[in-house]
C-alpha cells in the first residue's frame, strides 16, 4: 500500500485523503490559522469523528484496500 504524507499539489490528481481511523474520504479542515501559522490543519473525519494533523494521502485505485486494514471499517 502507497501512502503519500507530503506530496507537491499538481501531483495529487489520481490521490485522495483519508481518515486513518475509519478510512473515509468525508472529512474537513477545523483549523483556519493554518495559513498564518504554516502548520498542517486539524483535520475532523465526518464519519468516525476522529481528528488529527495528519490524514494521509493514497492512491484513488487503493481505497477499498486501505479501509480493509482501518482499525474501523465502517466507512463507506
Amino acid at each position: 500500500m502507497l501512502l503519500f504524507l507530503m506530496r507537491p499539489e499538481q501531483e495529487r490528481t489520481d490521490s485522495i485523503q483519508v481518515c486513518p481511523n475509519c478510512g473515509s474520504t468525508e472529512h474537513h479542515a477545523e483549523d483556519n490559522l493554518s495559513v498564518i501559522t504554516g502548520k498542517e490543519p486539524v483535520h475532523c473525519c465526518e464519519h468516525c469523528g476522529f481528528r488529527g494533523r495528519i490524514f494521509p494521502w493514497i492512491a484513488a485505485d487503493e481505497l477499498e484496500g486501505f479501509r480493509k486494514h482501518a482499525p474501523h471499517r465502517k466507512a463507506r
